[in-house]
């Protein structure tokens, strides 16, 4: 039999950088332990067979994203980019040294602008690049064996060629126009050589034409994506001989005109450096969790079931990929909001008089609303601070089933409920997690 050569799954890496313009690539330069994104292609395409002949004779295509899943461990790092990318990266508070708070609170009419990522998978022979990458659901299953994540993902187009990958990061910068220009034009400054004058509305490809007219930047140095001005901001990603380098930053004289008071701005969206990042990986242990559940909000985390046994809560996909029909853009944009139908935790939780009481008061007609809150608390970061995670959910009671051994004896109970509103709560849900990540 002959040898496999092809080359090594082992040694692909995969990174992820937060994006400013939702599907604008990035740097993708923080790897991460345990989470792995699997993303797919999608084509929307359509085949023409002319009259008289038995096969289709050409085709073109429609639309092209990408879609697909995520899975890992439950981890109180890494956990912040997923929940980021669901519900919107608020501003963590520093709590003391290392130790950071991120608190996601999504609320009954709205879950937030979505955080989204350029993603980067391959290795020192070749790479894919895929923007505009969110995290569209979530599943959190703690059982006896595992403390797990998973669920969708939704993306824009995947570039496959995007050659390999080094032990670098290379610098990105951003152009935007402010004040809406009418007319005119600008130049830009690379390390004291300035370009000739670029129109107020000029495209990604003629942006990177003029800063390949400097002496100090050849073809091949910078590529630009994004685009056109002044409604779109473009990125200048510096590469070949200028790449893993922190480069000088570009400055702009303005010749700008109509408008309201227009002007250019450069800003550093990634800088120039010789070695990619790594989170830092703290995973949930299943021994770390407490589950409680209380009938008032204003007393959640009050009566805990130490009898518990499985926890599972589920978030299904939350938006929809938005197609549009028009030059200016891709075919598909964002992902769009839709009703949140079907969110539902379960617990299974030991036979014991607690449990029989917890059923007898959860299955009423009128279906009351209670208050379950997941806790983990793991090691310590600093002083009085440890990693910690709360998952806080209003809940009505779905079904209950008994769990039976395979004698058919009773063992255990297993509770499914519906996540639901709360005016109380202020929203159906709410995360709460101490870590160390200081900033996406």
């Amino acid at each position: 039999m002959a040898a496999n050569t092809g080359r090594p799954q082992v040694n692909q890496r995969q990174y992820l950088g937060p994006e400013t313009t939702y599907g604008l690539p990035l740097s993708a330069d923080t790897a991460f332990p345990s989470l792995m994104l699997d993303i797919e292609p999608q084509f929307k395409n359509q085949f023409y067979r002319p009259a008289g002949k038995v096969v289709s004779m050409s085709g073109v295509r429609h639309r092209e994203w990408s879609q697909g899943n995520f899975s890992g461990g439950l981890d109180y790092n890494e956990l912040t980019y997923v929940l980021a990318s669901l519900f919107g990266a608020p501003t963590p508070t520093n709590l003391s040294g290392a130790a950071y708070e991120w608190v996601y609170a999504p609320t009954n009419s709205d879950f937030g602008v979505p955080k989204s990522f350029t993603e980067r998978m391959g290795d020192s022979t070749a790479s894919r690049v895929t923007p505009g990458v969110i995290f569209n659901g979530l599943d959190i299953n703690v059982t006896q064996d595992e403390a797990a994540i998973s669920g969708p993902l939704l993306a824009y187009a995947t570039n496959e060629s995007a050659g390999p990958i080094g032990a670098t990061t290379d610098e990105i910068q951003q152009l935007t126009i402010t004040g809406s220009p009418t007319g005119g034009t600008f130049t830009l400054t690379y390390s004291g050589q300035t370009t000739a004058a670029i129109a107020y509305n000029a495209t990604a490809e003629a942006v990177q034409a003029a800063l390949e007219g400097l002496s100090n930047i050849a073809v091949g140095d910078v590529f630009t994506y994004g685009g056109p001005l002044p409604a779109d901001p473009i990125n200048i990603h510096f590469a070949g001989a200028l790449k893993a380098t922190n480069v000088a930053q570009i400055t702009s004289t303005d010749s700008l005109t109509g408008g309201s008071t227009p002007a250019t701005a450069i800003s550093t969206l990634a800088a120039g450096a010789a070695a990619y990042a790594e989170i830092t990986q703290q995973p949930v242990s299943i021994s770390e969790q407490n589950v409680y559940v209380d009938s008032a909000f204003g007393s959640i985390g009050t009566t805990k079931y130490c009898d518990a046994i499985e926890a599972y809560i589920t978030i299904p996909e939350l938006r929809l990929p938005d197609f549009r029909l028009c030059r200016d853009v891709q075919s598909f944009v964002s992902g769009v909001l839709k009703a949140l139908e079907g969110a539902s935790a379960r617990l299974a939780v030991n036979k014991s008089a607690a449990a029989i009481a917890l059923r007898a008061a959860l299955n009423t007609k009128s279906k009351a609303t209670y208050f379950m809150r997941w806790e983990f608390v793991g090691a310590t970061i600093t002083g009085a601070y440890t990693y910690k995670l709360l998952v806080d959910m209003a809940i009505q009671l779905n079904t209950a089933v008994d769990r039976k051994d395979l004698n058919g004896a009773v063992y255990g109970h297993e509770f499914e409920f519906q996540i639901v509103g709360s005016t109380a709560m202020g929203g159906p849900l709410k995360f709460t997690l101490w870590n160390t990540i200081a900033a996406l």
